[in-house]
Order: C-alpha cells, then structure tokens, then sequence
C-alpha cells in the first residue's frame, strides 16, 4: 500500500493489537502449506465480533484473505449466538476502508452534527448506486 515501514518489537506489538486490561482480543492466524499468509484481529464483545486489523502477506493477494477472514468471523459469531460484525469505519474515498460498503445487510452510525445529541443509525440496503 506505499505505507512506511516501522520496526516493532514484541511488547510493542503486543500492546498495540493484542493487548488491553480485558480478555477480548484475539489473534487469528491464517496458514497455507505451513506459512503464515494472514493474521486477523478480532475482538469478541457482548453482541458481536469486532474486526480491528487484518494482515496478509501480498504475495497471496489472489485468494482475497480480507474477504475469507470475513467470512470466518461470521461464521464464528453464529456459533457464538452474536449477532453483529463490526467492521469499523468506512470511507468510500479510502480504497483502503471502502470495501465495508459491499456488504449487505449494514447498517451505518451516522454522527450528529452537533456534540452531545444522540447518534442516529442507518439502515444500507443493496442498490447499485450505494456499493
């Protein structure tokens, strides 16, 4: 992605991703023919999986790991009984952060323009125009 590369070390790591006061984070590791291709971050909270980050290795960009990774955590949240996958913020304009607009059912928080009033959630039904 032309991102600069930062060395990190295993505490950074750890704190960064996987670490916090509360057990709810997890790493999901993604492996074909014994090589770590991906690593998924999740947490589990009381309703649903939240997807924090997912790295893959870009030599294995052909079997779309992002996509597979998504795929897993629903299924994993069925077995859990959680209904919701969250999946952060979605910017169309960041080809980064706007493939979470594919996704249907979703529905979108959309914040008021003004502090201190209540967030309104938004339904996204599928239309060409709106994926």
């Amino acid at each position: 992605k032309g991102w600069e590369y930062r060395q990190t070390g295993e505490k950074e790591y750890f704190d960064m991703l996987v670490g916090g006061k509360n057990n709810f984070a997890y790493e999901v590791l993604y492996i074909i023919s014994g090589k770590l291709v991906g690593i998924d971050y999740i947490d589990i909270g009381l309703d649903g999986i939240s997807a924090v980050y997912f790295i893959t290795d870009p030599d294995f960009s052909k079997y779309s790991l992002g996509v597979f990774s998504l795929l897993v955590q629903i299924e994993l949240a069925k077995k859990l009984g959680l209904k919701f996958i969250y999946l952060g913020y979605g910017v169309r304009e960041n080809k980064s952060l706007n493939y979470k607009y594919r996704y249907r059912p979703l529905e979108l928080l959309e914040l008021p323009s003004k502090f201190g009033l209540k967030p309104i959630w938004n339904k996204l039904e599928y239309s060409a125009e709106n994926s």
